[in-house]
């Protein structure tokens, strides 16, 4: 397997000199591969395509690193906690961030209890004084609000800025995949345009008013009106689906759709819900797997277009 080397960087007998040099998928593979060059163990600066550099087999094995955006609970986001952990359908992948859009969202407590980094959007660094010998950081966190506070004049642009900022938070953390996991923040062109230029594709989870007809209950509250519809005898059945995020809202292409009949007892909104939450735990693992199935041919049709 070769790796063509873009980026500066110096390398002697496959040990790193300086690993900070590296960029992208080079960084992760940083401490679990050994970089050789092809001819000879003299130190090597490489500006350009052509030089080629060896990687040990070893880092197949690198695991695809997920990112998870959520708002409330994190039930769905346990779900994916829980086949990392078990390493069944999400074998070999790791979730290196969990970012939420509110203080109080439950799903940062599950993120602790994992080990899983996570943070409100967004944490800025105002400075850093010293307190007896030991660095302290002044941080403040920007809600969505302080950002129409910077920007009062034009919401637009508060909510590109919001937007900017999360995308490079989240590129910061080179993830191969974005789920949406309970994101109650539609996510502008100005965010997913800069996830697809680095190839980071983002999936979301949605409820159907019918299996056939994806994007019939597109935003929030979704299961009350399939509950609704179902209860006027417009429909009989509701469904899940798993997809990619594109700028119109829930109208990405499907990954996975799982219809949900009515059924006796569903009349209450609550027996309802639990039972499509409950499908959801598993779509959203099943999705996502899928999804990073389809990670290669995606980044080759992106080498593609690019040439």
């Amino acid at each position: 397997m070769v790796l063509p080397l873009f980026e500066y960087c110096a390398l002697r007998g496959g040990e790193f000199i300086d690993k900070t040099l590296l960029t992208g998928q080079l960084m992760a593979l940083a401490d679990i591969a050994a970089i050789t060059p092809w001819s000879n163990n003299s130190p090597i600066f490489a500006h350009d395509p052509s030089p080629l550099y060896e990687i040990d087999p070893v880092c197949m094995a690198a695991k695809t690193r997920i990112s998870v955006l959520a708002s409330g609970n994190g039930t769905n986001f346990q779900a994916l906690i829980d086949s990392v952990q078990a390493q069944n359908e999400l074998k070999d992948c790791e979730i290196v961030h969990l970012i939420v859009n509110r203080k109080a969202a439950y799903a940062r407590e599950r993120a602790r209890d994992a080990g899983i980094r996570e943070s409100l959007h967004g944490v800025r660094l105002l400075g850093t004084m010293i307190v007896n010998d030991v660095p302290k950081h002044r941080l403040t966190v920007r809600k969505l609000l302080d950002y129409k506070k910077r920007f009062p004049e034009s919401v637009e642009q508060a909510r590109l800025e919001y937007d900017r900022d999360l995308a490079v938070k989240i590129l910061n953390d080179e993830p191969s995949i974005v789920v949406c996991a309970g994101w109650m923040h539609i996510l502008s062109p100005t965010f997913l345009d800069l996830l697809a230029a680095a190839n980071v594709p983002v999936i979301n989870l949605q409820t159907l008013q019918s299996p056939a007809l994806p994007g019939a209950y597109n935003g929030a509250e979704a299961i009350e009106r399939a509950h609704k519809d179902w209860l006027d005898g417009k429909i009989e059945q509701t469904g899940v689906m798993i997809h990619y995020v594109i700028s119109e809202v829930d109208m990405g292409e499907p990954i996975l759709i799982v219809p949900i009949p009515f059924q006796k007892g569903d009349e209450d909104i609550e027996t309802l819900k639990e039972r499509i939450h409950g499908i959801e735990h598993s779509a959203i693992v099943t999705g996502t797997k899928m999804a990073i199935s389809r990670l290669p041919h995606m980044a080759s049709q992106s080498k593609d277009r690019a040439s």
